[in-house]
């Protein structure tokens, strides 16, 4: 999701399994399993009258939903937090802290990772400085950085507004993004120098989430208030909000670590605890705290900038103007859909429009929501991966109680959508994606990145899959179903959602979707496309190995072209071996910014093949009486086929060391 911090290392069996998966059910099974397998999943929950939520109403909701959730979702526990009109109206932990030690969670003492909820403290402590005129949006954010610059790779520079509203233009990466000890941590501006992401599309254009553009916002705080990032936000936004259970440290301190909740994956059945995640990029994720907390940052954004308590002045973090700034859309993909304010960005449920931010670690799930025209605001956190579904639902749940929808609307597809509806079809890649390192790979394997899939179907209706929806619940997932209601516009048949296609003036066919402001979809070219086949490198892996065979027992060919693809073929098996060692034991260390010298020698591997791909196509061109073209062939057909393996390699930056 767009919250997301990923933590790839409890991932690596997954993405070997992946490589494995992607090879086996992509073309053999497909998607269409989930078909078969989907089924409505029933939600009980208490009725409660429409309105004004109150904290009996809300007890008797989350009581029996919550508990409801963390069985059926296997999460261990969960924290809610509801605010209204200037204060804290319920607040409720469920289930365990930590499973081990028999910790219950309680809702003002224990402490949760946000994963990416974290940002808006970056973006509320850059918007202190613009107030205190120190930065400015529109001004290259070069100006404020030292020691290194951000390449000019188009002719606009990139600003603040560019950062606050993910559409700097950079591609997504992890490599180096964690740590795995607090000891390990590298000065945030030496690891943002060494890591500077390729900016892939112009400033301004299109979202692409990135969280190095929220850490690079992070250090310019830093750097303009000479003062470490963690201890700018302790003194400008925690301190005067009276969040003293809250902490960018790694570890929490000593009087907070005992109260950290446990993140646990569940796997065969069973609850694994995982270590505490370090974030080298703190300012895009690093924090921990308590619903409670959560809840008076809520309502300081919710009350003009001021915490309410006592109104004391102390307590306000932001001027009236500032907030209301910082809660404006500033872009939209599309005008008809939600966009991003600085740092939150809009959701639309039930007809109405929320300001939002969802965070995810590997183990965590969380998100903010606001609704300033109810003066409203919750946070809710699980300690498991389960929690991705489980707060969607929570939050469709609560409003559909508290703020239900005026009316529904059945759409019916327009006049001539049949044909306008083929002609988007195709797979749509996500503008947060890694493109020019060997994170690529994860385009295949990890559903956050995989594309979505856009079908016609009979009667000018559209069906998406979306493998990263998919992935937080298999069995019940469908893929989703849009009716064409204006050109190039479509929606839900319930009218939960909006999905827009239009063309970018480089000729992409793009795909834009309300649910998801930050960020959109490019549609694959056919060339893309092929290369995503996965029988394409199996069959030029298997007709090199195969010439391979043959040309150990072919006694009259030259002993040159003989020996040259027989080296082509073994190396070729030993990087088809190497490529999945990597899968499954380099991103361990990948993730971590390590990069084992065999990994060196395994992606050296493709650049051997090069030269003797160039020997061998040598060889059997030169006029040499014999043997004639037929015996040349099968040397000729390992040419081209590893040829076609390099091309292969190379778009998935396989070739060298793209780290």
């Amino acid at each position: 999701m767009y919250g997301e911090i990923r933590m790839i290392p409890i991932r690596s069996k997954a993405m070997f399994w992946g490589l494995l998966i992607w090879v086996v059910a992509v073309l053999v099974v497909r998607p269409n399993l989930s078909k078969v397998l989907a089924h409505e999943r029933g939600v009980s929950v208490p009725f409660c009258p429409a309105g004004s939520p109150n904290p009996q109403d809300l007890r008797v909701f989350f009581d029996q939903l919550v508990p409801q959730q963390l069985d059926e979702f296997h999460i261990p526990g969960a924290a809610i937090a509801v605010v209204k009109d200037g204060e804290l109206v319920f607040s409720q932990g469920y289930g365990s802290a930590d499973l081990d030690q028999g910790r219950p969670v309680v809702a003002d003492r224990t402490l949760f990772r946000t994963g990416s909820v974290a940002k808006l403290f970056t973006w509320t402590a850059v918007m202190q400085l613009v107030e205190q005129d120190k930065l400015d949006l529109s001004t290259d954010v070069n100006t404020y950085l030292s020691g290194f610059q951000i390449p000019d790779t188009y002719p606009e520079p990139i600003t603040l507004e560019h950062l606050l509203t993910h559409t700097a233009g950079f591609e997504d990466g992890s490599m180096g993004t964690m740590r795995r000890l607090p000891e390990d941590l590298e000065p945030l501006d030496a690891f943002l120098a060494r890591r500077i992401p390729a900016r892939i599309f112009p400033p301004g254009q299109v979202t692409a989430y990135s969280n190095y553009g929220t850490a690079l916002a992070g250090y310019i705080v830093a750097q303009v208030s000479s003062l470490p990032f963690e201890q700018v936000v302790q003194q400008n936004i925690l301190t005067p909000l009276g969040m003293d259970r809250t902490t960018f440290q790694q570890p929490a301190p000593a009087p907070l670590a005992g109260d950290l909740a446990t993140g646990y994956a569940f796997v065969e059945g069973a609850f694994r605890s995982q270590p505490f995640e370090v974030y080298q990029i703190g300012p895009a994720g690093g924090a921990s705290t308590t619903v409670t907390d959560m809840a008076r940052f809520i309502i300081a954004h919710l009350q003009g900038g001021l915490y309410s308590e006592g109104k004391d002045s102390s307590q306000r973090i932001l001027g009236q103007d500032t907030v209301e700034l910082m809660h404006q859309v500033h872009f939209r993909n599309d005008p008809r859909l939600a966009g991003m304010a600085y740092g939150f960005y809009e959701h639309r449920v039930n007809g109405r429009l929320l300001l939002t931010h969802a965070g995810d670690t590997s183990v965590f799930r969380s998100q903010l929501v606001l609704l300033p025209e109810e003066d409203m605001g919750l946070y809710v956190v699980y300690n498991a991966p389960g929690g991705r579904s489980a707060r969607d639902e929570l939050v469709q749940a609560f409003f559909d109680r508290f703020y239900p929808a005026a009316s529904t609307t059945v759409l019916q597809p327009l006049a001539g959508a049949v044909e306008r509806t083929r002609q988007v079809e195709g797979r749509y890649v996500s503008t947060r994606s890694p493109q020019t390192t060997i994170d690529k790979l994860r385009l295949l394997t990890e559903p956050l990145y995989q594309p979505i899939t856009v079908r016609a179907t009979q009667g000018g209706f559209l069906e998406t899959d979306h493998p990263a929806v998919r992935s937080q619940n298999p069995v019940a997932y469908q893929p989703s179903r849009w009716v064409e209601v204006e050109p190039g516009l479509y929606g839900r048949p319930d009218g939960s959602d909006r999905l827009v296609f239009r063309h970018d003036e480089d000729g992409n066919t793009m795909l834009f979707l309300d649910s998801t402001p930050p960020r959109g979809y490019r549609r694959l070219t056919g060339y893309e496309e092929l290369l995503y086949q996965p029988l394409l490198p199996l069959g030029l892996m298997a007709l090199l190995l195969g010439v391979l065979g043959f040309a150990v027992f072919d006694r009259n060919a030259l002993p040159a072209a003989r020996w040259l693809a027989v080296g082509a073929g073994g190396v070729v098996l030993a990087f088809a071996v190497g490529l999945v060692a990597f899968a499954l034991l380099g991103f361990m260390n990948y993730v971590y910014g390590i990069v084992l010298p065999v990994w060196w020698v395994v992606f050296a591997l493709p650049l051997t093949l090069i030269l003797l791909t160039i020997a061998l196509a040598v060889c059997i061109a030169l006029p040499w009486p014999e043997p004639g073209v037929i015996r040349r062939a099968p040397y000729a057909l390992a040419v081209a086929a590893a040829v076609g393996l390099l091309v292969w390699a190379n778009y998935w930056n396989l070739i060298g060391w793209r780290f």
